[in-house]
């Protein structure tokens, strides 16, 4: 069942309201067709017009699917059927009371408990009260004296029967609508009966032309799966169970609290202030602060709270509820907090989101390019290699930075299949007949970034094999670049391809060098070729006073030329920086003194106009 159970009901109700009125004009028509063949024309009347009403009432029922709109003519019928009966004692035979017993149901589901009732009641007490007054037709059983005081007796028992069986079918009714409308475990409103509840209270009229405000306030235990799992399913429900208690006690400004899952909590507040807001919220973080007792032990719990208000974060019930959902996740690992929902943050998060759906569904051959950061040899000028850089230009969004959608693809999985992509977008770029005639003898060497991910993979030195035998490269042209800190990961796999690489001949180099955790035992012993200063070094680098030196590149060029690697600076920018690198023994220089990031036609122009002065 994927609908709400409000409105499950509502539409059961609906269909058994249609399918007795169905019923009884069937058997009105016979009784129609009686009427008309004795000559009854008053009996007829009553018929024509119970089938009048109810059509109508039904008519408007499926029209608008509301029952309290088909009221009227729903209950004129009823009540015309009841006077029918009464008025020519039950018919031809006297038996059409019993004919109107299928109605009685109706008047108790269209009417309720109360009035249905009453109409039932009614029905009986005008039947045994016409029975009383006598003068029937030739042909009904009630002429007999002894069968009327029968008769009469048994319209009683039967009125009473119909009663007490709607009595009990209503008291099931309201036990069932409860338990759909209740959390069982904890006491409080569940999340079908809250809902509705924020959004009759969203479109209550102002008062004195102002609207009035409301604030949805949620909190979470961040520990509670910890909690379920250490202490068992029974001690965490006692804790629920509390935690209801709690809530309970909570009256300052609370309209409606609700267990809206697991445990998450949602409850509405009569106030849109942000002092009374807060001052309420820090006393609901007090009671939730204390330690549960469950079987003499102190169970610690840590929660977090959400706020979001009405009308300045959102105008409807799902988007408030939403906000403080997100609100509530951000919060994660900010225990005891009270958190004020953050629109900006919130169209962060929402842009976020989108472009998470975008990668997981995404081609990466739509909208992706690639462009390459060329690489000056200080010694000659010439143009050394480049490093392949992947950008988005997203339909709605527009250029989306690598930063951005790096870390995302990373986070989600995509990123192995972005690699393979630029990889082999790589490959079929160098194998061009252009490429070939404008890097003839420079011999450039092209850098590809590999993710911790990508180095994890078991499928990767296969990939990497078919590509470069189908494109026919040599592989010491192609240099992967790793960052220091997937050195030390523990992951067999990584050693394993990585070593792979290196018996293939690929280049190894080892990004953003000195802003991580290095083991200089692995970088020896994998025998990588390459170290990359970061540019956060090489910005430092000015001639203003004070920053015309830099012991930690000095140190980096030291120990890089001891092992015998080839150097690379990223982020040159100024004259000043790319003398000192180049005094130092830096041998490639990246930046945007020499050039941004270029697409592919560009590229080729740069290596063509860079091919060295000796």
């Amino acid at each position: 069942m994927n609908r709400e159970p409000i409105a499950f009901i509502e539409d059961q109700r609906l269909r058994a309201v249609v399918t007795l009125d169905v019923i009884a004009v069937l058997g009105s028509l016979y009784n129609g067709y009686l009427a008309v063949t004795h000559g009854l024309f008053l009996t007829l009347a009553f018929q024509l017009t119970f089938i009048i009403l109810l059509a109508a009432g039904n008519i408007t029922l499926l029209a608008t699917r509301n029952i309290q709109v088909a009221l009227i003519p729903l209950i004129a019928a009823l009540l015309t059927m009841i006077a029918s009966t009464v008025v020519d004692a039950g018919g031809l035979t006297g038996l059409g009371f019993f004919f109107l017993l299928p109605v009685f149901p109706i008047m108790y589901i269209i009417v309720g408990i109360r009035w249905g009732t009453f109409l039932i009641l009614l029905g009986g007490a005008g039947m045994v009260l016409r029975l009383a007054l006598g003068h029937f037709l030739p042909t009904s059983v009630y002429n007999s004296p002894e069968m009327a005081f029968r008769m009469g007796v048994l319209i009683a028992y039967t009125t009473l029967v119909v009663f007490l069986v709607n009595f009990r079918i209503d008291a099931f009714l309201e036990r069932l609508t409860r338990l759909a409308l209740m959390d069982f475990e904890t006491g409080l409103s569940g999340r079908w009966n809250f809902e509705p509840h924020l959004r009759a209270r969203l479109r209550r009229p102002p008062r004195n032309g102002l609207d009035e405000g409301l604030a949805v306030v949620g909190f979470k235990i961040l520990n509670f799966s910890r909690v379920n799992a250490m202490e068992g399913p029974r001690r965490s429900e006692a804790v629920l169970r509390e935690l209801g208690h709690r809530v309970g006690l909570w009256q300052n400004h609370v309209e409606i609290s609700s267990r809206w899952q697991s445990s998450l909590f949602l409850s509405v507040l009569d106030t849109n202030d942000f002092l009374e807001i807060d001052t309420s919220c820090r006393e609901l973080l007090s009671l939730l602060s204390k330690p549960v007792i469950v079987e003499d032990r102190p169970i610690s719990l840590l929660c977090s709270i959400a706020v979001t208000r009405f009308p300045e974060d959102a105008d409807g019930a799902e988007d408030l509820i939403g906000n403080v959902i997100t609100t509530l996740d951000r919060a994660s690992a900010m225990p005891d907090e009270l958190i004020f929902f953050d629109k900006a943050k919130h169209d962060a998060e929402r842009h976020r989101y989108r472009l998470f759906e975008s990668l997981v569904k995404g081609d990466f051959d739509e909208g992706f390019s690639l462009h390459y950061q060329p690489k000056v040899r200080f010694t000659d000028g010439a143009c050394g290699g480049a490093e392949v850089l992947m950008r988005w230009n997203h339909p709605v969004y527009g250029f989306v930075s690598p930063g951005e959608f790096i870390s995302l693809a990373e986070e989600i999985g995509s990123i192995r299949r972005l690699t393979r992509t630029m990889i082999s977008r790589v490959f079929s770029d160098l194998r061009t007949t252009a490429y070939l005639e404008a890097s003839e003898g420079l011999e450039p060497v092209i850098a590809i970034n590999l993710s911790m991910h990508d180095l994890r993979d078991q499928e990767l030195l296969p990939f990497v094999n078919r590509e470069l035998k189908s494109a026919g490269l040599s592989p010491s042209l192609i240099e992967f670049e790793i960052t220091e800190g997937t050195l030390i990961d523990d992951n067999p796999w990584i050693r394993i391809n990585m070593e792979n690489l290196l018996a293939l001949d690929f280049r190894l180099a080892i990004d953003d060098f000195g802003t991580g955790y290095s083991s200089l035992s692995y970088l020896h012993r994998l025998k990588v070729h390459d170290l990359k200063i970061d540019q956060s070094f090489v910005r430092e680098l000015s001639e203003a006073e004070g920053h015309r030196e830099s012991p930690v590149i000095d140190a980096i060029v030291s120990m890089g030329k001891s092992l015998g690697l080839e150097i690379t600076a990223e982020g040159v920018e100024t004259p000043f920086q790319a003398d000192y690198l180049a005094d130092r023994g830096v041998d490639l220089a990246q930046g945007w003194l020499y050039s941004k990031s270029l697409p592919w036609a560009e590229f080729l122009e740069f290596i063509r106009s860079h091919r060295g002065t000796k």
